[in-house]
Order: C-alpha cells, then structure tokens, then sequence
C-alpha cells in the first residue's frame, strides 16, 4: 500500500511493508515499491508489529521534460546559452568570425571562405544534434529479462533496474545509458545515443 506524502515532504514516498516471518531485525532486505526495489534494513518496530514503513525518494522530472514544457524562445535559448560557458564561447567565436572575415586587410580566397563555412556549419549542426538528441535511457519497461547471466543491477538512486554501463545523472534526473561523462560546458551527459556527434563536435572545433 503506497501514500503520498504531505507537502513538507514532498520529495518522498511512503511505503508500507510487510516484515517477512523469518527476517530479525538489524538485517537487510529487498523491497519492492512499485516498479522500483530498495534494499532496506529492517528496525525493530518492523519485527514486532509484522509492517513497517520506508521513504524512498520521488522520482524527478529529467531535464529533458523539462525542457518540453518549455516556449518555444525559451526552449531555443537553452539549447543555444546553456550554460555560461556556452556564452562566453559563442561569443569569443563571433568576435573570431569577424575579426578574420570582415576585418582582415587581405581577403580570403573563395576556397578557403567556402571550405572554413562548411566546417562552421558542421560545428554548429553536431552542436546541435548534441543538445536536441537523448543520450539514451532504460525504457520504462525495461526488467532485465533479458539478462542471460548474473543478477539484474538496480540503481541505488532511483530503485529502477540498471543496465550494465547506464548510470543515474543527478544533473539530469534519470539513467544514462553507456554514459561517458557529464560535460559541464555544454550542461548535458554524453551518453549512447550522442556520443558520435559531441564528438565530431570536438573535430570541427579543433
């Protein structure tokens, strides 16, 4: 039986469980709440009275559904300034553009101009892919059925089943699957699904 809590606690779920016969207390055991499983240490008030109660922490909205609800403006303006870092950047690289386009005494010749636009573009459309792409995460239905050896892993964090290389960014809100890293300049995870393009990213702005 799950209740909500109230308002002063509403980061957390309460659950009620049921204390198994043969469990004493000081000892661990798995719970399922709902889809999610804590392993949790049984006090003494579980083994005299048959239940005891858990909070678990309430899933959070990621990043990514976040940014949905978002206007259109706002949800351009994430993806292009979404850190401070990202400003400076993009800043230092237009004083670039127009120093060496606009202010240089000797033009460029037009294969030079053509071939520098075209690694531009590039940056900017892997940028791009980078920030609107999902890195990747565990469908919701996910159980680990298909894991043919060993035990399935579950995510200290959120409780859910955890694939093998997924982590859970706190930044984001969910797992991560094949995660590489955090990138605190760009304020996204690399992860499955983005890695190629944040790293052709790189190449074009070498």
């Amino acid at each position: 039986m799950r209740r909500r809590s109230q308002a002063v606690t509403e980061e957390v779920e309460h659950y009620t469980v049921q204390t198994p016969a043969w469990i004493q207390a000081g000892e661990f055991m798995d719970v399922d709440a709902g889809v999610r499983r804590f392993t949790v240490q049984v006090p003494e008030e579980g083994v005299r009275c048959g239940t005891f109660e858990i909070q678990v922490p309430k899933l959070k909205e990621s990043m990514y559904m976040r940014r949905r609800r978002l206007s259109w403006p706002l949800r351009i303006g994430s993806v292009i300034f979404p850190t401070i870092f990202m400003v400076l950047i993009w800043a230092f690289e237009a004083f670039n553009y127009g120093l060496h386009v606009f202010g240089r005494l000797e033009h460029w010749s037009h294969h030079v101009l053509v071939l520098g636009h075209l690694c531009l573009f590039m940056q900017l459309w892997c940028y791009c892919c980078v920030m609107l792409i999902h890195p990747g995460s565990p469908p919701s239905s996910w159980r680990g059925d298909d894991v043919k050896e060993g035990a399935v892993q579950v995510c200290k964090r959120t409780g859910l089943p955890q694939p093998d290389r997924a982590w859970y960014v706190g930044n984001v809100g969910e797992m991560v699957l094949h995660l590489d890293h955090f990138c605190f300049w760009l304020g996204v995870p690399i992860g499955f699904k983005n890695r190629k393009p944040f790293l052709l990213f790189l190449l074009y702005s070498a």
